[in-house]
């Protein structure tokens, strides 16, 4: 819902910035192709070594690429629809190696410490946490395909409180800080949330129809 409210006033400054890159030749598709990879080494920076600031920096920075290709593809007139494919298949493709780095980070976590919430044993906190990733991924997964198949039916459905944009940075943020548990659950109610929105959305639409 954010990034929503956000995207004219970030495609006003993104804009220039497309037009500088894309005089230098360069292909939208191998912008986020490279989104993709830096995405993959922010991962591996913090969970195979440790780095969370560090690793969680560089996957913000992999994230950003997802909005130069598109500002890069407007003006240098290379909107395909191959194009716009590829970009939602790598945006699934770097959720899925971003959570994956977080349960890798979360299942080497020492079982140790106080009782989380205190209901929940330290020695049961990267189990928990992991499963609470799992759920984060799922729901992130099913909050795009709504709205994929909703389109394909014609129906609108630009609505939800939390949106891979916010979703993204409210991961990235809980790497950063080492919140990851607080993160997970803020997502975890935020993506049931979003998950619910479209779904209702497109039922309305569809008892219009």
């Amino acid at each position: 819902m954010l990034a929503s409210h956000l995207r004219q006033p970030i495609d006003r400054w993104v804009r220039p910035l497309g037009k500088t890159l894309g005089r230098t030749g360069i292909s939208p598709n191998l912008i986020t192709v490279v989104g993709v990879c830096i995405v993959a080494v922010g991962t591996f920076v913090f969970a195979g070594a440790g780095r969370l600031v560090l690793g969680s920096l560089i996957v913000a920075v992999g994230g950003f690429t997802d909005l130069f290709d598109g500002a890069v593809a407007k003006a240098t007139g290379r909107v395909t629809r191959f194009g716009s494919f590829l970009d939602s298949t790598t945006d699934r493709i770097s959720d899925g190696i971003f959570f994956a780095g977080i349960v890798w980070y979360l299942m080497h976590r020492p079982a140790t410490g106080p009782d989380l919430l205190g209901i929940i044993p330290g020695r049961q906190y990267p189990s928990v946490a992991v499963l609470l990733t799992l759920v984060v991924l799922v729901l992130g997964f099913l909050t795009s395909y709504i709205k994929a198949r909703a389109e394909a039916m014609d129906f609108r459905c630009d609505v939800g409180i939390a949106e891979r944009g916010e979703r993204v940075f409210i991961a990235c943020t809980g790497v950063f800080f080492n919140r990851i548990f607080l993160a997970l659950s803020v997502l975890a109610v935020l993506s049931l949330i979003t998950v619910a929105q479209r779904f209702a959305a497109v039922w309305r639409q569809a008892k219009q129809s």
